[in-house]
């Protein structure tokens, strides 16, 4: 018997890729949109949010990936942080009971002091979208069956242009030119979201309660990503300047990959080198 898939967030960035990756396991997935359904992909049903809180539907596996992400943070998001990434939360958590909970939270929930983060270490979040994906998460927490997987920074063609990743291949591509604050070395985590679907995945298939920690293997610094980007552009000019006040973040997630048996598959470079080929499209 075929497992049955609610993707809530099924049009956005991994949502997309989730619903794919589960249809290429010919698992039956009904997909949750909210304004449009641009990202259609075959073989899956679609239903509005409305649709998806009414019916009698049920589900073996529910994905709650659909979140508010500012791109600043202030008091004026609080709104559409709260609807999103903590009342809706809950609404899904409540029609589907039965269903295991498998909830796309973000490492923003962590204490960022800590030097190297783990599943256990200390949660203090200091934006709103952290305290609101914290939130979310004591949500699905009271549910009976669940998975929440904290995510890094995720990338891969198709992503939001507003992010470092894509700025400054951006930026190379159009003006031969990276710049960079303050030396460079401040250290980011970035897994692809083809790797992200697998974790998500995996935290479906087991039977306990866990939260999980979705991130690469090693972290790179600014300069290590402008290198690399150089390295296919070589063209390029790397710049610097004013300062970096940023925190480094640096992560051991050897835990999670000991349950799921699983290990981010593609490296860093690999995966510059197919944003960089998007963006030339």
């Amino acid at each position: 018997m075929k497992n049955e898939n609610l993707v809530v967030g099924a049009n956005g960035f991994l949502g997309s890729y989730l619903c794919k990756y589960l249809i290429s396991l010919n698992q039956k997935v009904t997909g949750v949109y909210h304004k449009n359904r641009a990202n259609s992909i075959e073989g899956v049903d679609y239903i509005n949010i409305e649709q998806a809180l009414s019916s009698k539907k049920e589900y073996t596996t529910v994905y709650i990936l659909a979140a508010f992400i500012p791109n600043s943070d202030s008091i004026d998001n609080l709104d559409s942080l709260f609807n999103s990434n903590v009342s809706l939360v809950s609404k899904i958590c409540q029609k589907n009971k039965n269903a295991r909970i498998v909830f796309s939270s973000s490492v923003s929930v962590y204490d960022l002091s800590n030097q190297v983060l783990k599943e256990d270490s200390v949660i203090s979040p200091k934006s709103f979208y952290g305290i609101s994906k914290f939130w979310g998460e004591q949500i699905v927490s009271k549910h009976k069956n669940y998975g929440i997987v904290r995510i890094s920074s995720m990338y891969g063609s198709g992503m939001s242009n507003s992010t470092f990743l894509p700025i400054i291949i951006d930026n190379a591509i159009s003006k031969k030119t990276i710049c960079l604050f303050g030396n460079g070395e401040r250290e980011q985590n970035y897994i692809h979201v083809s790797d992200v679907v697998k974790y998500l995945y995996k935290a479906s298939l087991e039977k306990k309660n866990e939260i999980y920690l979705a991130v690469n293997t090693l972290s790179h610094s600014n300069r290590e990503v402008a290198e690399m980007i150089k390295s296919y552009l070589p063209e390029v000019s790397i710049k610097f300047n004013g300062s970096d006040l940023s925190p480094s973040f640096v992560y051991d997630n050897s835990k999670t990959n000991l349950i799921l048996a699983i290990n981010p598959k593609i490296n860093l470079d690999k995966g510059v080198l197919s944003l960089i080929e998007w963006k030339k499209k």
